[in-house]
């Protein structure tokens, strides 16, 4: 039986850094487009400038939810490969009690194969004379 060796340190590995770009994303969102959106508002009025600064907190929400999205993605990624980890680790078990079984299987029947070839008794049917 074939065996999948899944690299799950690597999963994690991956799983942190998709984690580390959600987190830079969240920065910007929260605090840099943030700061920029209050300069804006202190340096310039009116109507374009309200259209922009609308436009640039639904931009906010979005690189937000998107960062979301990326934080949901690495938690499913860290629990399969928790997963498959653990079925892994159930196969491996599962092969090597099979192997184990199959080694007592054989020394039985390499002890039974000596018990009946040691010349121990037999059954030539001698004496008794008795008649029915």
């Amino acid at each position: 039986m074939a065996i999948m060796n899944f690299n799950y340190n690597q999963a994690i590995r991956q799983a942190d850094q998709i984690d580390s770009a959600a987190g830079e994303l969240l920065n910007t969102a929260n605090r840099q487009l943030q700061t920029t959106l209050e300069s804006v508002a202190a340096c310039w009025n009116g109507d374009a400038s309200a259209q922009f600064i609308s436009y640039c907190r639904t931009v906010q929400e979005d690189i937000r939810r998107e960062a979301g999205k990326l934080q949901d993605l690495a938690r499913r990624i860290r629990q399969v490969a928790r997963i498959i980890r653990e079925a892994e680790e159930r196969a491996r078990e599962l092969q090597r009690q099979r192997e184990a079984a199959a080694a007592a299987a054989a020394a039985a029947a390499a002890e039974q194969k000596g018990n009946f070839s040691s010349g121990g008794g037999s059954f030539s049917g001698g004496g008794g004379g008795g008649s029915f």
